[in-house]
């Protein structure tokens, strides 16, 4: 629907991008983590990569999308060996 054309009903009443947010007015979002070492030190932070999401909904018939807003950052966490946190 990035392109403004629902792929379920042809609509182009498409809209977008659209916040998400709960009841406690943060964003919904995903968060990986880097792996602990296998010396991990008593006090370690560990590096952490987040990404929060926007939707784009179709008025003809509801058909909802999500994205997430910074998946190059979450695609090269994964490919570092982040996990979800």
């Amino acid at each position: 629907m990035l392109d403004g054309i629902c792929p379920k009903c042809h609509s182009n009443d498409v809209a977008g991008p659209l916040r998400l947010l709960t009841s406690h007015q943060t964003t919904p979002h995903v968060q990986m983590r880097e792996p602990d070492p296998p010396d991990r030190p008593f006090i370690w932070l560990p590096e952490t990569v987040r990404s929060e999401f926007f939707a784009f909904v179709c008025a003809g018939c509801g058909y909802t999308e999500f994205y997430a807003g910074n998946y190059r950052e979450l695609g090269a966490a994964r490919r570092r060996g982040f996990q979800s946190s």
